[in-house]
């Protein structure tokens, strides 16, 4: 994509899990291992950030691994050019681990849609009531608690609204606001 003559690169973190032995070592539905275990950090850095950190003529890849297939991804090797600027998104990228590496940040806070979502989910197929309905709800909250306790460990421990430059409530995607602006 190119935009007043950038040419910007997208990449997420998304492209950067870690193996499922690895994000499930704690367990398969620990808080703690979805918080400080899902991502390669290392790679992230070696492969995508450091690069761009060096600047034009440096070599980077914007993914290593897929976690849908649990496979390496075989994404050719890019040059970082003068022009380009690096988008970058996902959880979790305030933390200590990264956060040197970004000139701007914004925060998108979907907590509120989030939350509901996930509660359909848990509704959308529930059982009529009585113990199937007990268990049914007890199987989606052990799900969901890895994500939501998980979140909460890092909303909590590196508070990444105090540490953005923008923060936008993105709650209702039809209309989200800027509730936060650099000072």
């Amino acid at each position: 994509m190119v935009d007043r003559g950038r040419v910007v690169v997208r990449a997420t973190i998304d492209s950067f899990h870690n193996p499922r032995a690895l994000r499930w070592r704690r367990g398969k539905h620990s808080p703690v291992g979805f918080s400080l275990d899902s991502h390669d950090l290392e790679a992230a850095r070696a492969e995508l950030l450091d690069p761009f950190r060096a600047g034009e003529g440096a070599t980077y890849r914007a993914a290593v691994f897929h976690e849908p297939t649990g496979r390496p991804v075989d994404a050719p090797d890019r040059i970082v050019g003068g022009d380009e600027i690096l988008v970058f998104d996902g959880i979790f990228v305030c933390r200590p681990e990264l956060r040197d590496y970004w000139d701007f940040t914004v925060f998108l806070d979907g907590q509120e849609r989030v939350s509901l979502t996930r509660l359909g989910y848990v509704l959308a197929d529930a059982p009529d009531g009585g113990n199937e309905l007990v268990a049914h709800v007890l199987k989606w909250v052990e799900r969901i608690d890895r994500y939501a306790s998980g979140m909460r460990i890092y909303l909590d421990g590196e508070d990444p609204r105090s540490r953005v430059d923008l923060v936008v409530d993105n709650n209702h995607l039809e209309r989200p606001s800027i509730v936060a602006r650099p000072q």
